[in-house]
């Protein structure tokens, strides 16, 4: 990932020497609330179920009610526009699909994401374009409607709330005496909550010799923050990492191979059709597989030199937090049992400044072919190579 420098100083050392500030702002609260809760001896939950009210994040109402309990301390991490995007990615990419209408009309967060990121969906790679700058309405998402813009005219990018004795349930949702707090999902029904990142993110950012904190045994502790700020800080994470310095080579493809479900049946197929086109434009072909799964270490070089990523939709498609901006990942969507894909890793890809090419037809993604890969495969090469068969 390219590092951008103004007046010669490192942003990513400047983002750190942010976070670092904020992160020593929220143990600064959790002792002090540890230290409280040892003076009191109290360690008993209160859940008032009879009286309870809901703060919902997808309120606009959400921080008047959470400011409403003085138990609850919230830090946020403020920063005016023109500082906020000289943290991102400055190149953004519409996306692309067999299927546009297909994709957005029947998908999970189809249009709506895509949207707010500012895409829109081609026919074609090539009609993805150069890139365009980040919508502005893309900096509100993940907080809650009417809170993104401070009076100072400086954004939240993120937040915290710190609290004692509370539970927090697997669903991600919180509840403190008589309140209970409803994070923003990806879904309203979420087996696994935010802390599962927030323990990847702890495990890179070890790396660095300090850890952000998220969550703690004394306190219960709710996170909330933008998706686009965070996403791109996990990746300048990596690309600082001291085992793995900085580096432009792009000199392979992905492609992602899945053995316990939805897998490509045609695997073998796609990976020689692969190897075939991708020789002629000097890149090798290298298969992400889960049986067994590769080294953080191993991982993080893969997907660095990626310049293209195939695969069915799954979980590996979470390595792209390693890749350069403007990698394309070609994602074979899947329908789930109601007749709807799950477009998060185009909004990853969105978020990243990535390029997306999604395939979808009315039939599960295993049943996808080299043959319809190969179209997207082409249109890129051409793009990127003027390679032509």
């Amino acid at each position: 990932m390219v590092i951008n420098t103004v007046n010669g100083e490192t942003l990513s050392h400047a983002l750190w020497i942010r976070l670092k500030r904020y992160n020593s702002e929220i143990e600064e609260v959790r002792l002090r609330l540890k230290r409280s809760l040892l003076k009191t001896q109290q360690r008993h939950v209160k859940c008032d179920f009879e009286r309870i009210q809901v703060a919902d994040a997808q309120s606009p109402n959400y921080f008047n009610i959470i400011t409403r309990a003085s138990e609850i301390e919230t830090l946020t991490l403020e920063d005016n526009i023109d500082d906020v995007m000289k943290y991102l990615a400055d190149r953004y990419y519409d996306y692309a699909s067999n299927d546009c209408r297909l994709l957005e009309d029947k998908c999970k967060y189809g249009q709506y994401f895509g949207h707010r990121y500012g895409a829109r969906c081609s026919s074609n790679i090539a009609q993805t374009g150069s890139g365009h700058p980040l919508s502005s309405d893309a900096l509100g998402i993940g907080i809650p409607d009417n809170t993104t813009i401070q009076k100072d005219g400086r954004h939240i990018v993120t937040f915290i709330h710190i609290m004692p004795n509370a539970i927090s349930f697997d669903d991600g949702n919180v509840i403190r005496d008589h309140l209970k707090i409803v994070p923003q999902k990806c879904k309203r029904v979420l087996k696994k909550t935010c802390s599962q990142s927030s323990k990847s993110m702890a495990r890179l950012i070890e790396a660095q010799s300090y850890t952000l904190i998220f969550c703690t045994c004394q306190q219960a502790v709710h996170v909330v923050g933008l998706p686009l700020f965070i996403t791109q800080v996990l990746a300048n994470i990596v690309a600082t990492l001291p085992d793995h310095p900085p580096s432009t080579i792009r000199d392979t493809v992905v492609l992602i191979k899945r053995t316990k479900s939805r897998w490509f049946t045609q695997h073998d197929a796609i990976l020689r059709m692969l190897r075939k086109h991708s020789a002629q434009v000097n890149l090798s072909v290298e298969v992400f597989g889960d049986n067994p799964l590769p080294s953080l270490n191993r991982t993080i070089d893969m997907f660095r030199r990626a310049e293209i990523v195939v695969a069915p939709h799954g979980a590996g498609e979470s390595n792209l937090i390693f890749s350069h901006p403007d990698t394309l990942l070609i994602e074979g969507l899947c329908y789930d049992s109601d007749a709807l894909a799950n477009l998060c890793y185009r909004n990853m890809a969105q978020a990243l400044g990535l390029r997306y090419y999604g395939l979808i037809y009315r039939h599960q993604c295993m049943k996808i072919t080299a043959n319809q890969i190969e179209e997207p495969l082409l249109e890129y090469f051409k793009l990127k190579f003027n390679y032509r068969p």
